[in-house]
């Protein structure tokens, strides 16, 4: 997993899945966008 925030390592407990769901939503508005602009890779 990618540390976005060092506020990931103070709330250790039950965050982690509320982490992956911000990363799951920046990875969906990333694809929206490269998904639209054509893929890069």
């Amino acid at each position: 997993m990618i540390n976005l925030t060092p506020v990931e390592t103070e709330n250790t407990t039950g965050s982690s899945s509320e982490n992956f769901m911000k990363i799951a939503k920046i990875m969906a508005l990333w694809a929206a966008l490269f998904g639209s602009h054509g893929r890069l890779n």
